[in-house]
């Protein structure tokens, strides 16, 4: 049974926004979906999907197929496009993965499909999302006090496929494109900037990433041949939590908990009370060691 779903239009034709769904908003929440379908200009950003699968909890989701559409191609002859894939993605606090391979043989495009129902825009896609809420506290912590994530993006991609990374801190966006000029191989890091804590000593953290496939045949020659893959199963990573004073210095004095209960990575902090016990306990083995030694 086909699915239809409202997305966001991209600002290219070569990529689609790295939120594709507007999931509702929790103070903690995952959320995985994979799919691959259809939409023509009149109907866009509708997407008919012919396979899809959506996860709300942010578990393993997979989606895979193919399909064959049939209409008048530029010179008005009938033709035949051929166009499948699959898409997997899985969510968990502080990491996401995705994964996307597609291809569409033998594009055509005329304007007079679109009355007919014959799509020209193609699309195969992963994306994983996590929200929480972080709480930061310290002595001398000042909610004017600035914070700043980083995240690690390692994966590849090629040909017509596409990565794309977007954060929100708070009512605060930001994002990462890697498709074209970008690979195949990838390892890089990405920070945002530095944002104020909430009064509260809080901030709003929404992070997604979406492995991408999307051909829209107008702009191509009659009987092109599109493929691509985009392999992020490996992983994107927040991988850097830190804070900086009014100064922009570096601050020490701080504490981290999160409405999910995940324990993210932090470079400057100072450990929670288990976090310094278990280093109590490893020095006092490694003495212990030494000792006997």
């Amino acid at each position: 049974m086909k699915e239809s779903l409202t997305l966001i239009r991209p600002l290219s034709v070569l990529g689609l926004a790295a939120s594709l769904f507007v999931f509702a908003s929790a103070s903690s929440s995952r959320n995985t979906m994979a799919f691959l379908g259809s939409s023509d200009e009149n109907t866009w950003p509708v997407v008919n999907n012919f396979v899809s699968a959506f996860d709300p909890n942010g578990g393993y989701v997979s989606a895979s197929g193919s399909a064959e559409f049939t209409g008048l191609d530029h010179n008005g002859d009938e033709q035949t496009s051929y166009f499948g894939g699959l898409a997997h993605a899985n969510s968990d606090y502080g990491m996401l993965k995705t994964y996307v391979n597609a291809s569409l043989e033998n594009t055509f495009y005329n304007d007079s499909n679109v009355d007919n129902g014959i799509p020209n825009i193609y699309i195969a896609a992963a994306q994983a999302q996590f929200n929480d809420t972080l709480h930061f506290s310290g002595t001398y912590l000042l909610s004017s006090f600035k914070i700043r994530y980083t995240y690690f993006v390692h994966g590849y991609r090629t040909d017509s496929a596409y990565g794309s990374l977007s954060v929100d801190v708070g009512t605060n966006h930001e994002s990462l494109y890697l498709g074209y000029g970008s690979g195949p191989n990838i390892a890089q890091y990405f920070s945002t900037q530095s944002y104020s804590l909430n009064a509260d000593m809080s901030q709003d953290i929404r992070t997604n990433f979406l492995a991408g496939f999307q051909i829209d045949t107008q702009y191509y020659l009659d009987g092109s041949n599109f493929v691509g893959e985009a392999d992020f199963a490996s992983t994107i990573t927040l991988s850097n939590i830190e804070v900086f004073d009014d100064a922009g210095n570096p601050f020490y004095d701080w504490t981290l908990t999160s409405d999910s209960g995940f324990q993210y990575p932090t470079a400057n902090a100072v450990p929670e009370p288990a976090s310094m016990a278990a280093l109590g306990f490893g020095a006092l083995a490694v003495l212990r060691r030494r000792k006997r030694s």
